[in-house]
């Protein structure tokens, strides 16, 4: 019986090919939305690319290059840890945030908002007790997250800020959008 010795190649594409197929596997995923609470920027049914930076609440610095105003991210609610939710970033550590019903102030600003968020919107909402939250400032390693269709309240007016190592990702973009009826 006669063998032949298979000669891998070494070319610089495959090996290129390689690297990119591992980090692919390895720090990108891909989720669905279920939910309007970020209409009209991502829909009920659409698939995302997500970069996974969860592993990299550990290193704040890097994790802060792709988590930042106007990002969009998905993370853990902080009350019910298995339920992953899709927020956008409008305020990072250290900063002041307030919610009035014509929109989000950072710092006493208006930040520039995407197209597609609804800026009419509803105010913090009364918590238990009777005291209103009108203005915080956001505590450091953790993110105030909100709903584009801001007149939904399941965002950091009502459960606060994010964690930092509640970030599981940031949303690269749409690579499926179900055709609406």
């Amino acid at each position: 019986m006669v063998f032949k010795l298979v000669r891998i190649s070494r070319s610089p594409t495959i090996v290129a090919c390689a690297v990119t197929l591992v980090f692919a596997a390895t720090v990108l995923d891909l989720t669905t939305v279920h939910g309007n609470s970020m209409e009209n920027t991502l829909l009920d049914g659409d698939r995302l690319l997500i970069l996974r930076v969860g592993g990299l609440s550990s290193v704040p610095w890097i994790q802060d290059l792709f988590v930042r105003h106007g990002a969009i991210v998905i993370c853990r609610h902080p009350a019910r840890a298995a339920d992953l939710i899709v927020k956008r970033v409008v305020a990072t550590s250290n900063e002041n945030v307030r919610v009035d019903e014509m929109g989000v102030l950072v710092n006493e600003k208006r930040p520039p908002e995407a197209a597609t968020v609804r800026t009419k919107t509803t105010a913090w909402p009364v918590r238990r007790g009777g005291d209103s939250l009108r203005a915080i400032t956001v505590p450091p390693g953790h993110f105030f997250v909100l709903s584009d269709h801001r007149l939904t309240l399941l965002d950091s007016r009502l459960f606060g800020s994010i964690q930092r190592n509640n970030i599981i990702g940031v949303v690269l973009g749409v690579i499926y959008r179900p055709r609406q009826s």
